[in-house]
């Protein structure tokens, strides 16, 4: 039971720094300002995990991935470097300064190894610029993407299900699932608050690996 516990609060507090990750992209490209989180790193930051997945066990997949270089998605004409996403040396969270480039928690789970790897990007820029995930709401359930890590070796993951969350809205379905390999992209959704300079929501596609 103890056990569950804390595996249920390591998801919450691993979903709570990707919505902040999710609230820099939608809100700091937009107004030319990245902020960052002001809590201290210990009270922020999800516990470090290794992104050495030789030791991982999969069911289904025996292959050891590595970190992720490109994202691709063919139906939106997507294929993006993939950026990996730490802490900067004052322990803020670091995103990606490329709004045609997506970010890769890389203390999270490595895209095609059993758990949920989570991918972000922008959905527009400081001038109004198209971003990388301007198009990811046309998405459908069956769609195809495709993870290529550092080995040269490829994920391909099929779309499950598109969401929508409130921007301070915490499901935690978004990184609890470690069943299989599955992988989540967010960005953002909805009305721009011109007030707190911020989108309303945000918008999770969630695909899992294809057999």
């Amino acid at each position: 039971m103890a056990h569950r516990a804390a595996s249920r609060q390591k998801h919450l507090l691993l979903f709570r720094a990707l919505i902040v990750i999710a609230v820099i992209l939608c809100a700091g490209v937009a107004v030319g300002v990245y902020v960052a989180m002001k809590q201290t790193p210990s009270a922020s930051l999800p516990p470090a995990r290794s992104t050495d997945t030789s030791t991982v066990s999969q069911a289904a997949d025996t292959t050891v991935y590595s970190s992720p270089v490109r994202l691709r998605i063919a139906k939106l004409s997507i294929d993006a470097s993939v950026d990996e996403m730490g802490v900067t040396s004052s322990g803020n969270m670091a995103v990606p300064t490329d709004i045609q480039e997506v970010g890769w928690y890389k203390y999270g789970t490595t895209p095609g190894t059993i758990g949920s790897a989570v991918i972000a990007g922008h959905l527009i820029g400081q001038k109004g610029e198209p971003g990388i995930f301007i198009k990811l709401n046309t998405l459908k359930p069956g769609d195809a993407i495709a993870v290529l890590d550092s080995k040269n070796q490829t994920s391909t993951f099929t779309v499950r299900e598109i969401r929508t969350y409130a921007h301070d809205e915490q499901p935690r379905d978004v990184f609890t699932p470690d069943d299989a390999a599955h992988l989540n992209l967010i960005t953002c959704s909805g009305d721009w608050d011109p007030v707190h300079h911020n989108y309303a929501d945000r918008l999770v596609v969630f695909a899992d690996k294809s057999r």
